[in-house]
């Protein structure tokens, strides 16, 4: 399985902006425009997306740059850390999330688009390495029976 793990633009709070916090800065939406551009010719056989705002608007900027047709599933389990979650709990239902994609999704391409903590935790779940991504970042991760690789 390929996962390819997409944090969303630069929001209005990630500038440090107060209302409205979930949607895109103009740099955010430039930044969800490159990932579209950047993405347009990998294959992708099924989106998972925050249900988020500025998750949103990204998916929406890298489908806008695809013809084919993707199935889009909108996840709670790829939403933001809740104040009441311990990372405990955020690294368990992670880790629930990548066995399920695992044998879901063995021999084919995954896109998850969420945010910083949640996929850092995919990371660390994956490798056990520490590793933040920033606005409008991706990362590959290649799962295959033999290894796990991150590609640069």
């Amino acid at each position: 399985m390929k996962l390819i793990l997409i944090r969303h633009g630069e929001s209005q709070a990630n500038a440090g902006n107060v209302a409205p916090k979930n949607n895109l800065t103009k740099k955010g939406r430039e930044q969800a425009q490159q990932l579209a551009e950047e993405l347009r010719e990998e294959k992708i056989d099924q989106i998972y997306c925050s249900d988020t705002e500025r998750c949103l608007e990204t998916m929406e900027a890298i489908l806008g740059r695809r013809d084919e047709e993707i199935n889009i599933c909108l996840s709670k389990l790829i939403s933001p850390k809740i104040k009441t979650e311990d990372y405990n709990k955020l690294q368990k239902r992670i880790k629930r999330f990548i066995d399920d994609l695992k044998i879901e999704f063995e021999k084919e391409t995954v896109a998850i688009v969420s945010h910083q903590l949640v996929l850092g935790m995919f990371i660390y779940e994956l490798t056990g390495k520490t590793e933040r991504l920033g606005n409008g970042e991706v990362k590959t991760v290649v799962i295959s029976n033999e290894e796990i690789k991150v590609m640069v």
